[in-house]
């Protein structure tokens, strides 16, 4: 399905179905404020053996108007050691989800903003996406704990949340990630412990796999069952590997940083015949410190990857060779998310959080990079505002994530201001 506009944006839109909805972005230009636009088209494709298709088919009128809004932050109350706070959802359309597992969509809600303090588990309440408030100077977030007994200290390394049916998934760990510490939730929103994953997990498409070393020389693909509560192996990814330090997996895809030199290993798989192969980057990474996997609506694959000696964040396109680096220097924790072809960059930097973003053109050979995307309104302040995301920008801020959840992108971090040696979790939206 390929979606136009009048004007017309460059090279179309990209759209994702989850289930029962379609998400829609630009899949080569990010759009500016003040844009307008009207007489959206559809064009129409099936996947039969003889396709049948339908051009220019209207689908939507009158006129949209293109507009920035930001919502928070909102700031917790209570302060943390060291919390690494994270947005579960199930999925971009949880709702969907929800139903297509036979439960009463929202019920539950298929989100929740979390966090940790030693062995237990933090759950953040007040983050609404229902509702749009305007906070002066900031929205209260409550938290209540979990006390799920989790190995003291090793969740400080939260990654993104994988769902399998209705369940959460949140893992962290303290070896890089080969022996993950997992917290579950289960369809009806109660939290545990969970000891049946020894690899570190991620979604191909609605599918949760894992992927792990087995102390020998392979890496081996597990896949989930939800009716057994149970991983199985399917695949080996890859074998003569040695000294395995760190590993991600999405869509048909494992990377791994092995070796004395925790050198970048890609491998794809073919769905076709479900053999791999190696990818190999033309940018040769070394000293691996962190690996993070993003599929892009448009069908583009990009690795998260901070490496070599100055810890420098770079973004692999894993079919061209294709590189940008969002920062030089060392970062205090960052994420990636997109929206149609268009990718959005989240990071600690110098104790403030840093979005940017890379229009999907810049992919194609257009030229250009990493741009800031343009801060929240601030008081005291005219646009442009400043393009840190803090919620007080004289304080340290750092280790943020973020992910899309229905119309709106969470962004979540942790912040303190001195002579605190705690931190508060805060969180803002953007749509």
């Amino acid at each position: 399905m390929t979606v136009g506009c009048s004007p017309a944006i460059n090279y179309g839109i990209g759209v994702q179905v989850i289930y029962k909805s379609a998400i829609g972005g630009t899949q080569y230009s990010v759009l500016n404020d003040g844009a307008l636009f009207s007489s959206f088209v559809v064009d129409l494709a099936d996947r039969a053996q003889f396709i049948n298709s339908v051009n220019n088919t209207p689908f939507a009128s009158g006129s949209v108007s293109v507009s920035t809004l930001w919502h928070g932050p909102y700031v917790s109350n209570a302060t943390f050691d060291d919390p690494r706070p994270l947005i579960a959802t199930l999925s971009q359309m949880p709702r969907d989800v929800q139903e297509h597992e036979g439960l009463t969509p929202g019920m539950v809600k298929g989100y929740e903003l979390v966090a940790t303090q030693g062995s237990d588990l933090i759950r953040l309440g007040g983050l609404d996406l229902g509702s749009r408030p305007t906070c002066e100077p900031s929205c209260p977030l409550t938290d209540s704990a979990e006390a799920l007994g989790l190995p003291g200290g090793t969740m400080t390394t939260l990654r993104r949340a994988q769902f399998g049916g209705a369940e959460l998934f949140i893992n962290g760990a303290s070896d890089g990630g080969t022996a993950p510490v997992v917290a579950r939730r289960s369809p009806t929103g109660v939290w545990s412990t969970f000891t049946g994953m020894t690899g570190t997990p991620g979604n191909w498409e609605q599918t949760l796999r894992t992927v792990r070393f087995d102390g020998t020389s392979q890496l081996l693909v597990d896949t989930w069952t939800a009716s057994t509560q149970s991983f199985t192996t399917t695949d080996v990814a890859a074998t003569g590997v040695t000294q395995v330090g760190l590993l991600a997996t999405a869509d048909n895809l494992v990377a791994a940083a092995t070796g004395p030199t925790r050198q970048l290993l890609i491998r794809k798989r073919n769905p076709s015949d479900l053999s791999w192969s190696t990818f190999t980057p033309s940018t040769t990474h070394t000293l691996i410190n962190s690996l993070r996997w993003e599929v892009l609506g448009s069908g583009l694959i990009l690795l998260g990857v901070e490496s070599n000696a100055s810890s420098a964040l770079s973004l692999v396109r894993v079919d061209t060779n294709g590189l940008q680096t969002i920062s030089a220097t060392a970062v205090t924790g960052y994420d990636v998310a997109s929206w149609g072809g268009n990718v959005y960059v989240v990071y600690g930097l110098n104790g403030d959080i840093r979005f940017r973003t890379i229009a999907g053109s810049v992919w194609s050979g257009a030229g250009g990079g990493p741009v800031d995307f343009g801060g929240p309104p601030r008081t005291g302040y005219t646009p442009p505002y400043p393009v840190s995301l803090d919620a007080n920008p004289a304080c340290e801020a750092a280790y943020p994530t973020m992910a899309f959840v229905e119309d709106a992108l969470v962004v979540t971090w942790q912040e303190r201001c001195s002579p605190e040696t705690k931190w508060h979790i805060v969180a803002r939206t953007v749509r």
